[in-house]
């Protein structure tokens, strides 16, 4: 709630730029909310786009996000 994840993506999206990449993707877990909110706040899509994974002992599913770095 203080900022630092929007300038954590802010500076992650000027360094894909700069090396002239024109989109990116992630994959956010469904049950982190907060994570969702700074993205999607900042112009990223989900795109439908799921996984599911195991992490240790915990089966998860994680949502694709995406973005057009050439908007900016």
């Amino acid at each position: 709630g203080r900022g630092f994840g929007r300038l954590l993506l802010l500076g992650a999206e000027a360094r894909f730029q700069k090396e002239a990449y024109r989109n990116a993707s992630v994959l956010v877990m469904e049950g982190n909310q907060g994570a969702r909110m700074i993205y999607e706040r900042n112009g990223w899509l989900t795109d439908g786009a799921v996984k599911r994974m195991v992490i240790g002992a915990d089966a998860v599913t994680a949502s694709r996000y995406v973005r057009d770095l050439e908007e900016n």
